[in-house]
C-alpha cells in the first residue's frame, strides 16, 4: 500500500463522519484527530528509543510501525462512534500493517506492537473526557 493510499485512509477516518453525520460526528473527527497527533508523538518517540533498523538496512527508525500504530488509533477510535462500519476500520489498518510487512519496511513485530499500541491509546483516548492532547490544549 502506498503513502498516498495511507494517507487517504487516515483523512478518510477524519472527515467520512462528518460528511455523513454533520455536525453530529464533530466530536468524533476531532477525538480521532487527537489520537492521530498524540500516536505520531508516540511512535516517534519510541522510534528514537529503540533505534531499530529496518528489514531492508534503509534507516533505523522501524519499531513500532508507524503507519500501522496510527491506522489502529483512528480505526478504533473511529469505530467507537460509527460501530457498524468498525469492520471496514480495522480491515484497512490491518491491511496497512500487512502492507508494511510485505514491503519488507517493518518487521512482524514492529507492525503487531504498532497495532496493539494504536488500539489501546485510542481506547485511552475514549476514556478520557477530553481527549489525550485536547485536553491539554483545551484547559482553562
Amino acid at each position: 500500500m502506498s503513502n498516498i493510499a495511507y494517507r487517504l485512509y487516515l483523512l478518510t477516518t477524519i472527515v467520512l463522519p462528518l460528511v455523513k453525520d454533520g455536525k453530529k460526528a464533530q466530536a468524533g473527527s476531532l477525538r480521532t484527530l487527537d489520537v492521530l497527533c498524540t500516536g505520531s508523538l508516540l511512535s516517534y518517540g519510541l522510534k528514537a528509543l529503540t533505534n531499530e533498523k529496518r528489514p531492508d538496512s534503509s534507516k533505523s527508525n522501524s519499531f513500532p510501525s508507524s503507519h500501522t500504530l496510527e491506522s489502529f488509533a483512528t480505526a478504533t477510535t473511529t469505530s467507537a462512534f460509527a460501530r457498524r462500519e468498525a469492520p471496514l476500520w480495522y480491515a484497512g489498518a490491518a491491511l496497512i500493517g500487512l502492507s508494511r510487512i510485505l514491503r519488507d519496511r517493518h518487521h512482524v513485530r514492529d507492525v503487531l506492537a504498532g497495532a496493539a499500541l494504536g488500539y489501546l491509546l485510542a481506547r485511552w483516548e475514549l476514556r478520557c473526557r477530553r481527549g489525550l492532547l485536547l485536553r491539554i490544549l483545551l484547559r482553562h
